[in-house]
């Protein structure tokens, strides 16, 4: 019978063992869990203290507050992206106007001049304005035409000297 005591008791300190090294196994992967929740909200909160910062840099350009040559480079390519957007709106407008009163946002849904936003999405309503048989002058930066009285360019947004 002291065998069968012995075989057991052996048994059940290699279960506890097992039990002891599972919970161990288990609060790691907890931790490692956790710090990783970690790294991931600080690249978040990085990500957008960075793309702050470059909105911030891209102002500071567009305002001629900003002269860095590598900056005013990555800076020409987001005005010929806005310029690319700009036109690519000017032309959904163009196409999507049901009547003078009335366009359709990007989501769809049918807008009014008088909106401030839409509807559906909430999106703020962006209606560029042209401005018929009145004199122009070239943007510097994008070579958008735009009236010779405009403080900012239509398209990028550069302050007009």
């Amino acid at each position: 019978m002291s065998d069968i005591q012995t075989k057991l008791g052996d048994g059940l300190s290699m279960l506890k063992g097992g039990i002891q090294q599972g919970k161990q196994k288990l609060q790691q992967v907890q931790e490692i869990s956790e710090l990783r929740k970690k790294v991931k909200d600080a690249n978040l909160k990085k990500t957008k203290i960075l793309l702050d910062m470059g909105q911030q840099a891209f102002q500071l350009v567009r305002e001629g507050s900003l002269q860095d040559e590598k900056i005013k480079k990555l800076s020409e390519a987001i005005v010929q992206l806005d310029k690319t957007i700009y036109q690519a709106n000017l032309k959904i407008q163009e196409i999507s106007e049901i009547s003078v009163d009335s366009k359709t946002c990007e989501c769809g849904t049918q807008i009014h001049a008088s909106d401030k936003f839409c509807g559906s999405c909430g999106k703020k309503v962006t209606v560029p304005e042209v401005v018929v048989n009145a004199e122009q002058t070239t943007c510097p930066a994008c070579q958008e035409q735009i009236s010779v009285t405009s403080k900012f360019c239509n398209c990028c947004g550069t302050r007009m000297v």
